[in-house]
């Protein structure tokens, strides 16, 4: 490592990898290094925990080049998050990745990253946009049903972790079926009007 005043250099090999519930982390530039902002990569193999922060701002970028990627959950929004794309997270926004392949993202938060700015989420948080997958569960499923396709019965909608389920292990002509009319990427007052 070379350090002068401000700069930091700091090599991949220099950086200690540890693992977390989603796959391997690597901490770059520490937050008492750097406490205006860092920058975190991560091997995403598991969906990360659905989380929020109050005060950071996160861009996640996906430095892998497959075209699988997986599904970035912000808020009431689905997107695909193949390789090279971009997202922007803005405080206060429940946000969830879900790789259908391994992701080598990148996260830069600024201010840096923090547990004391990292809130998990369970059950329902509309405040932040999280919980929402329960009406989101129902109306793809009517609109699967409405389609002549219904949803194997492993899935259960009542389920708050049925989202996750759907898009890490889906049925692949219902998948096919969602991805096609974009109801995935749907905003839930988009998917209501089509019913």
């Amino acid at each position: 490592m070379e350090k002068h005043r401000l700069l930091i250099v700091r090599r991949e090999e220099e950086v200690k990898p540890r693992i977390d519930v989603c796959g391997l982390i690597r901490v770059p530039i520490l937050r008492d290094e750097s406490p205006e902002g860092n920058l975190v990569t991560v091997e995403v193999r598991k969906p990360t925990v659905p989380h929020f922060h109050k005060e950071a701002v996160e861009t996640y970028y996906n430095a892998s080049m497959n075209v699988t990627g997986g599904m970035l959950l912000l808020g009431d929004h689905t997107f695909h998050f193949s390789g090279g794309t971009t997202a922007r997270i803005p405080p206060m926004t429940a946000h969830q990745l879900i790789p259908q392949s391994t992701i080598d993202l990148v996260v830069m938060s600024v201010p840096a990253w923090s547990l004391k700015d990292h809130f998990p989420l369970a059950g329902n948080n509309p405040e932040v946009g999280y919980g929402t997958d329960h009406e989101r569960a129902e109306l793809i499923l009517e609109l699967l049903r409405r389609s002549g396709r219904e949803q194997r019965e492993r899935i259960d909608s009542k389920n708050t972790l049925w989202w996750m389920s759907f898009v890490s292990n889906p049925d692949p002509e219902a998948w096919e079926l969602t991805r096609t009319n974009r109801w995935d990427t749907m905003s839930l007052s988009d998917l209501r009007c089509l019913l």
